[in-house]
């Protein structure tokens, strides 16, 4: 059944993508029956580590870029983000292209 939801079939694809990498790399599924339920917990909670180390260094990263960008243009959609690319640009005497690479 696929959803009508965009994100969720997003979702939906990195989910089947990632199993198959799974069953790739370690030659099993997660219904696999050699590990008990604290080890899976322990997986999770390493997963759950790693998810907060990409988060902080994302985080980190915006607050970086911040200095220069205001947070609110940093986040903006991809069409809104151009226009002020070229906003701030044509502002500076530089072209839309200008300190762009193809």
């Amino acid at each position: 059944m696929k959803s009508m939801d965009s994100v969720v079939e997003a979702v939906r694809a990195d989910l089947l993508a990632r199993s198959q990498t799974g069953i790739e790399k370690y030659g099993k599924t997660l219904d696999r029956e050699d590990l008990c339920l604290r080890e899976w917990l322990q997986h999770a909670y390493e997963e759950t580590l790693d998810q907060a180390n990409y988060l902080k260094r994302s985080i980190m990263e915006i607050d970086a870029v911040s200095n220069e960008w205001p947070i609110d243009k940093v986040l903006l959609s991809p069409r809104r983000a151009a226009d002020e690319i070229a906003r701030l640009r044509v502002g500076r005497g530089q072209s839309f292209t200008e300190g762009t690479s193809s």
